[in-house]
């Protein structure tokens, strides 16, 4: 990052001080951090939010566990990539009587299996980044 240019004069060159070295343009991040800052994105959860998380449990409770459904037994793979840091895509898949494999789904139609970009684009999801922005 840099602040504002030193215009030119007829004997001097324009000018720019460095303030802040972000990194290589091709570093992991240095591209969503140019986009932060470009836009002006807020960086910090608002207090209220904060607070929010902080009154959930890290553990996840007897109560809470009963209402959830278990699908750890479920022939389930994950679609994210191997620099994912969630792991929260993923499809089932079950085998056809050729021996082969299909996505089993209602969003997958049989025969017809959408790129996940595509299918978030369809249903209007924001844009993925390194990091959780508020």
């Amino acid at each position: 990052m840099s602040r504002s240019p030193v215009w030119p004069t007829p004997s001097a060159p324009a000018h720019r001080r460095v303030i802040e070295v972000l990194g290589d343009p091709d570093d992991f991040g240095v591209d969503v951090e140019m986009m932060i800052r470009k836009h002006q994105l807020p960086r910090i959860f608002p207090e209220r939010v904060l607070g929010r998380g902080a009154q959930r449990p890290l553990i996840l409770d007897q109560e809470e566990a009963a209402r959830r459904a278990d699908f750890r037994g479920l022939p389930i793979v994950t679609i994210d990539g191997e620099t994912a840091r969630d792991f929260d895509d993923a499809v089932m898949v079950t085998e056809r009587a050729d021996g082969s494999y299909e996505p089993t789904g209602a969003y997958c139609r049989r025969g017809r299996v959408r790129a996940p970009r595509y299918a978030s684009r369809s249903r209007g999801a924001a844009p993925r980044h390194q990091r959780l922005l508020p």
